[in-house]
């Protein structure tokens, strides 16, 4: 078992639903999908225990606003997402890139990289939907 991640859009979340029904979820469309993306995921922890919630983050519908896109899109920009390197079912600390061989260190950093530039792309799109007055939200499981 991994972690499965999605961004996911919806128009309106009718008043006698919330945001975790399985209504919603059947009405929503999924913008993009992670997987294993753990630095993401913890970012996005810190926002679902910001607002007060408990225990383990795992299959929630956590709503996102713009102000919370735009801060992951700076932490991503400034390398300030949590510090661990965890990407496509991988986890490397620093102490295990030094560890690797040069080959496997150039092939994490190289995944890593086109990590970067997908978050940034997917996060403007999620800003644009947000603009347009529909409604984002993030998942996982794990």
């Amino acid at each position: 078992m991994g972690l499965d991640q999605c961004f996911k859009v919806i128009d309106t979340i009718p008043e006698n639903l919330n945001i975790n029904s399985e209504e919603v979820s059947r009405r929503s469309k999924t913008i993009h999908d992670l997987r294993g993306h753990w630095q993401m995921q913890l970012f996005i922890e810190k926002i679902y225990k910001e607002r007060g919630g408990k225990g383990d983050f795992s299959c929630y519908n956590l709503q996102l606003t713009r102000e919370n896109l735009i801060d992951l899109r700076n932490a991503i920009q400034n390398f300030e997402l949590p510090k661990y390197q965890l990407y496509k079912n991988t986890y490397h600390s620093e102490e295990e890139y030094s560890q690797m061989s040069y080959d496997h260190v150039k092939m994490f950093r190289n995944m890593e990289k086109n990590q970067y530039y997908e978050d940034l792309e997917l996060i403007e799109k999620c800003i644009k939907l947000i603009d347009e007055g529909k409604i984002v939200y993030y998942w996982s499981w794990w």
